[in-house]
């Protein structure tokens, strides 16, 4: 327990702030908040990981290693925003690769609803460099800026989620490269590391955003860059074993995923500049069979049993159901979001039969 120094009150949770004469002000989160809140335009409540993973385990099934990460990076993003203009925190934005259907973007929007920051997911393949066709990519700043409700100093500390970053590599055919997708990343290093951005807001005045302090999370499937990892494991055969796991199953595409590196990403085709911008890469693994079964009992119940119930039946899915479901959507490349697509295939010349019938429960 510390005592504050102002209120005399003992406490388990302090702040501790610096005062004029750079000596440590202890205070607790109620003296905090009084003397300091005004001084900080952006009022943000800290929740500590083992809060946020409780409630990102309510919302995102399986991918365990990631949802502790990230829960870590969102806490320390709000301690960022919390002691702007007294500590100054390093931010790291943060690169997530894993297949389609893994919960990439799910994580992120469950995140930024918990920490209740704006947030702006773009996918990047619809933006390029200027004077290409296409949307210029400080268009990414005017759409956070409008998801704060035009408050510049909110919007400064939001989150972008840009996904599909991976189809902006810069790939070579024979002696030409695409200029396009190299281009898109040189015109984002600034945004990234910190640059004053001009946009005109919905009022027709023009604003400046300070980039420096947005959580930038990017998101890929980086398909195939598994070859890459295994290249560099079996040059390096003095250190293969430190690879090698007791099941002796390393060499599946999933497992290598996890042992992802900036060189593996450098050599996919994204620029080094680029990727130097996001100090954290973390991986995330295929959804195993016993994930899938239970993302596929909630959608079930949000596609067929939900609508039903609202038509005065009781619906009840069988399970071996459920698993057929399942079996189809193992190796997806999908994943998860291939299941309400097989939902609606097994289910599909059942659904009609079922409402116009008369009985009130019914397994299907």
């Amino acid at each position: 327990m510390k005592k504050c120094m102002c209120c005399f009150k003992e406490t388990d949770t302090y702040v501790i702030r610096k005062d004029s004469n750079n000596d440590d002000l202890l205070l607790c989160n109620d003296c905090d908040i009084l003397f300091f809140n005004e001084l900080n335009e952006v009022n943000v409540d800290i929740i500590y990981p083992d809060e946020i993973k409780e409630k990102l385990d309510k919302k995102v099934i399986g991918q365990e290693y990631a949802k502790k990460i990230l829960s870590f990076e969102i806490y320390r993003h709000t301690l960022r925003i919390k002691n702007h203009g007294f500590v100054e925190l390093n931010k790291g934005n943060i690169m997530l690769i894993g297949p389609s259907g893994t919960g990439k973007t799910l994580l992120i929007k469950t995140l930024c609803d918990i920490v209740k920051l704006p947030f702006v997911e773009v996918d990047i393949t619809s933006y390029t460099q200027v004077g290409y066709v296409g949307l210029n990519v400080s268009d990414i700043i005017k759409s956070l800026l409008k998801e704060a409700n035009g408050n510049v100093s909110l919007a400064e500390f939001g989150i972008i989620f840009i996904d599909e970053i991976d189809k902006i590599s810069k790939r070579t055919s024979g002696d030409s490269k695409d200029v396009s997708g190299e281009g898109v990343q040189q015109n984002l290093l600034k945004m990234l590391e910190g640059t004053i951005v001009r946009i005109q807001n919905e009022d027709n005045e023009t604003v400046e955003v300070n980039t420096k302090n947005i959580l930038f999370i990017g998101g890929g499937a980086f398909t195939g860059i598994e070859e890459w990892v295994k290249e560099r494991i079996v040059e390096k055969k003095f250190g293969f074993k430190e690879f090698v796991n007791p099941d002796n199953n390393i060499v599946e595409n999933n497992n290598l995923r996890q042992y992802v590196k900036i060189e593996d990403v450098i050599n996919y085709g994204i620029l080094s500049e680029f990727i130097g911008r996001f100090p954290l890469i973390v991986s995330l693994n295929s959804l195993n069979r016993e994930e899938l079964y239970k993302i596929g009992k909630i959608e079930i119940e949000r596609e067929i049993i939900n609508y039903f119930s609202l038509m005065g039946k009781k619906i009840k899915v069988k399970e071996e159901s459920i698993r057929e479901i399942v079996n189809k959507c193992i190796n997806h490349p999908l994943g998860a979001r291939a299941i309400r697509t097989n939902i609606h295939d097994m289910f599909k010349d059942t659904l009609y039969e079922l409402v116009m019938s008369d009985e009130k429960e019914i397994e299907i």
